[in-house]
């Protein structure tokens, strides 16, 4: 019986510990999106203040969709 438990334990403890690997990776990858993000509305405001160009707003489209998805992937996760 003890044995049993043990390894029930181990398995639950394995678990756990590929979770929060899971949800580490997830948060880096949100961490570089954010970056980027940040990054582009720099540039962004430069553009804007140097009164030059027109703005993508194709490619906001796109961030703004790769933001939501690596959200929902974290929110995801976290409820596993």
């Amino acid at each position: 019986m003890a044995a049993r438990s043990q390894a029930s334990l181990r398995r639950r403890l394995q678990s756990s510990q590929e979770a929060q690997h899971r949800q580490a990776v997830l948060v880096r990858k949100l961490q570089a999106k954010v970056l980027q993000y940040r990054t582009w509305c720099r540039e962004l405001e430069q553009q804007l203040e140097a009164g030059g160009g027109s703005l993508p707003g194709r490619r906001e489209a796109t961030e703004d969709q790769s933001l939501k998805k690596a959200l929902l992937q974290l929110e995801e996760e976290q409820q596993r």
